[in-house]
């Protein structure tokens, strides 16, 4: 499965998903050995709990419970570019120019 690219890191991305109740903290199994392959003694996730086996970047359930979100478009990530269009000013009341500037860039003031 292709994971769509994200803007951040899962791990910096998961407390807002908790807070906007979009993702639950999931307890994970404490692992015994024989450790599975992807078994990392030095990683935790904090998805599970601060489990040691992987880590919040590498954990495949919030890969795929994050792809779920965006595909189902409870979880959009939009640029923050200023637009015109999107961002209008509010409008200004009696609003009237009081200056002007011509090509020389000279000020004439409207008294």
């Amino acid at each position: 499965m292709k994971f769509t690219l994200l803007p951040m890191t899962y791990a910096e991305l998961l407390p807002d998903l908790v807070k906007n109740a979009l993702v639950a903290i999931c307890p994970a199994k404490t692992l015994q050995p024989p450790y599975p392959r992807f078994y990392n003694a030095n990683a935790k996730c904090e998805y599970h709990s601060g489990e040691v086996s992987h880590s919040t970047e590498n954990c495949r359930a919030l890969k795929f419970k994050v792809q779920s979100l965006i595909d189902s478009g409870w979880l959009t990530f939009q640029e923050q570019k200023l637009s015109v269009d999107k961002n209008p000013l509010s409008g200004h009341s009696n609003a009237t120019v009081n200056a002007v500037i011509n090509e020389e860039d000279q000020v004439w003031l409207d008294v």
